[in-house]
């Protein structure tokens, strides 16, 4: 089965298909310096990608933190990171994942950061 790539222009913007990882730091970096990257489990750090994720940030000159969604999304799983990078005012959440990832940080957007 072949995936065919696609964009979706509103916002959250999403990315998706083979090869766009490589896509992602560029687009970052259009909209800020600071990145605050939410993966979710093991698997994309096993890929290979995870390693080209982090040059293509560095490339750009990004600055990022980083946290991971284990859990079904909940109000407090946005709250507690959204709380701990506060501070640091990422202006970039960039969201690597599925549902997971996707759901809980876009449905908990009335608690963005500033």
């Amino acid at each position: 089965m072949s995936l065919t790539a696609f964009d979706i222009a509103r916002l959250p913007r999403i990315l998706f298909g083979p090869g766009r990882i490589a896509e992602v730091p560029a687009q970052a970096a259009a909209w800020g310096r600071r990145v605050l990257l939410v993966t979710g489990g093991r698997s994309f750090f096993g890929t290979g990608r995870w390693e080209q994720l982090l040059s293509g940030l560095q490339a750009q000159g990004l600055e990022w933190r980083y946290t991971q969604v284990l859990d079904e999304p909940s109000p407090q799983l946005v709250d507690t990171p959204v709380d701990a990078h506060r501070d640091w005012r990422p202006e970039v959440v960039l969201g690597i994942g599925g549902g997971r990832v996707l759901d809980g940080f876009w449905s908990g957007r009335q608690n963005s950061l500033p």
